[in-house]
């Protein structure tokens, strides 16, 4: 028995191997994922349903609203954010839904709301990251094993090729 599509499916179809996350929390509901895909390519572009479609008299017949590329970049922002809970998914679906407005409206040359709609995305990634974290900084600590000396410069012009290593400054 075949499954009835809704007018949702027809109009903004979703990649049949589109994975929402590497955690099966997600992927495993389908019907939550196909419309949170289609809530978020709906709103980041802005398109609506024609009223047509809707009415019993004389309906149209539905088509596709989105192009195959709308379609494949939503998709692939979503798999690149790999989002691993419903935080995560509200995160990817603002980060995604507000960058695609401020390209969109950039294209016709950047105003100072566009700025502001790319900052919003970087402070949207940023929450994202401290979530993912658990609020945790992150430190990179790196050791200088070679008591404070830099190996291998090459030396400028009219000198040999051979290394050179200078000495950091080391009292022995």
């Amino acid at each position: 028995m075949a499954r009835k599509k809704k007018l949702e499916d027809v109009c903004f179809p979703v990649p049949k191997g589109m994975s929402l996350s590497v955690s099966q929390k997600v992927d495993e509901n389908v019907t939550l994922k196909n419309h949170l895909f289609q809530q978020t390519i709906q709103t980041a572009y802005q398109i609506k349903i024609p009223y047509s479609f809707t009415t019993s008299y004389e309906p149209e017949r539905p088509y596709q609203l989105t192009t195959e590329e709308q379609t494949e970049t939503v998709a692939n922002l979503f798999q690149a954010i790999q989002p691993k809970d419903a935080v995560e998914l509200a995160l990817a679906q603002q980060f995604i839904v507000v960058h695609l407005q401020a390209i969109d409206s950039a294209m016709s040359g950047i105003s100072e709301k566009d700025i502001k709609k790319f900052e919003l995305t970087h402070q949207i990634l940023e929450t994202l990251t401290k979530y993912r974290t658990r609020g945790a900084q992150l430190i990179n600590v790196q050791y200088n094993l070679n008591q404070g000396q830099i190996v291998n410069i090459k030396g400028g012009q009219g000198t040999s090729d051979e290394p050179v290593t200078l000495d950091g400054g080391q009292d022995e």
